[in-house]
């Protein structure tokens, strides 16, 4: 009889592999309500499958096995059952095992190191075939687990790579400036949302952002992968860690403005064609708006004590009187209609300048001027004599304290320039 080791190793890799697959499929499928058979799902049940066969295929014989062993230890060798096996001499591959002499008529102990030739077995590779047979199954086993867990990494990678790809488009969508100047001008025509419902929507963006990414393992990502989750992830505290201040209200400083933002983005915005024309008249038609809300933040960052230190801010007034111009055709809102591509026919660019005119005269040149007014007259006499925030001393200025939520004025270099 062969040595019961290797069927005990066989039961207990097929146990551990059942109890693995059914632990880590409940770890990871927990809570759903509806089964979809994924590949990892697939691959749990395959493991799980294959470990129950293997288990049930070797526990027989591990029992039977011990079973006899445990009887021929006690000499109970007058069991039919034990007198066929020694009929056919089948325990004599047992080594310390007591054997029925029968001469004597008592049972002596016998030390047999292996079958004589003559007596072996009638399938001599039966032990041979069980072990490949083993080896194929575990084999199988270890198979699967690898591909499974290399289809869990590549499924990760292609989540962070989704996930990556939805804040981009989010960001240019909320912010059509940003968009246009990285090169995406499926926005041109529209400027950035600054109502409060906005805001607090992109900060809520931030904030899943951040979530969705803690459920996404690191570990196994390519070098690549994961220095882009390592810095995906501190942007994104970064964010949400400064929701605590409403760095939206200080929608204003000496370096950049809303006054300027429009001039600044003519500069890569393209004017090849009427359609793109049209783009631009549409996002001088949404300056006042623009402009209106920028002055609310501003307004409630003065009742709120969230101002700009006044002393910088002298030379914004100037600032905003140079961009009204003295006529419409010496405004800077005015250069792209001044040179217009020929693709263009000439009553098409006649009606595009017209409609610039009417835009910038009855809608840029007053918000501006309303603009002027409220900086000299409201916003710079309610300005800090001091660079700390009038709430709270230990609240760092606006260059080192950088929102996402900072209204995007002017080009994203000049900002993340004096960010930091």
């Amino acid at each position: 009889m062969t040595s019961i080791r290797p069927f005990a190793i066989a039961c207990g890799i097929g146990f551990v592999s059942m109890l693995g697959a059914a632990l880590a499929g409940n770890a990871i499928y927990r809570g759903e309500t509806e089964v979809r058979w994924t590949p990892l799902r697939i691959g749990l049940a395959l493991v799980l499958l294959l470990g129950f066969l293997l288990f049930v295929y070797m526990l027989v014989p591990l029992l039977l096995r011990v079973f006899l062993l445990a009887q021929l230890r006690t000499g109970n060798t007058g069991l039919p059952l034990i007198q066929w096996l020694l009929s056919h001499e089948r325990t004599a591959s047992l080594r310390g095992v007591g054997h029925l002499d029968s001469r004597a008529g008592h049972r002596t102990t016998v030390r047999v190191p292996r079958l004589a030739p003559e007596l072996q077995p009638s399938h001599p590779r039966t032990g041979t075939m069980k072990s490949r047979i083993l080896t194929l199954i575990v084999g199988g086993m270890m198979v699967i687990g690898s591909s499974e867990a290399q289809a869990q990494q590549t499924t990760n990678a292609n989540t962070l790579r989704q996930l990556f790809a939805s804040d981009w488009e989010f960001r240019h969508r909320e912010h059509p400036e940003t968009a246009t100047w990285q090169g995406d001008h499926r926005y041109d025509q529209k400027l950035t949302d600054l109502s409060r419902a906005a805001i607090e929507r992109r900060k809520a963006h931030d904030r899943d952002m951040l979530a969705r990414l803690g459920g996404i393992p690191r570990a196994g990502l390519s070098k690549q992968d994961g220095l882009s989750y390592d810095l995906f992830k501190r942007e994104k505290e970064i964010a949400v860690e400064g929701q605590q201040f409403p760095n939206e209200l200080l929608a204003l400083d000496q370096l950049d403005g809303p006054h300027l933002m429009m001039g600044q983005l003519v500069q890569v915005m393209p004017f090849t064609n009427k359609k793109e024309y049209d783009n631009y008249l549409a996002r001088l038609a949404a300056y006042p708006t623009y402009m209106a809300q920028v002055m609310d933040l501003l307004r409630r960052g003065m009742a709120e004590g969230w101002t700009q230190p006044a002393v910088p801010l002298r030379g914004v007034a100037a600032q905003i009187t140079g961009q009204i111009g003295d006529t419409v055709e010496l405004s800077p809102y005015y250069t792209p209609f001044k040179t217009m591509p020929a693709t263009i026919g000439s009553e098409e660019q006649a009606s595009l300048r017209a409609a610039a005119r009417a835009a910038i005269l009855d809608g840029v040149q007053p918000v501006l001027a309303r603009f002027r007014e409220f900086v000299v007259d409201s916003y710079l006499p309610a300005g800090r004599s001091s660079p700390l925030s009038q709430r709270s001393p230990t609240v760092p200025t606006t260059t080192g304290l950088r929102s996402s939520e900072r209204p995007p004025l002017t080009s994203p270099l000049s900002r993340s320039t004096r960010s930091g």
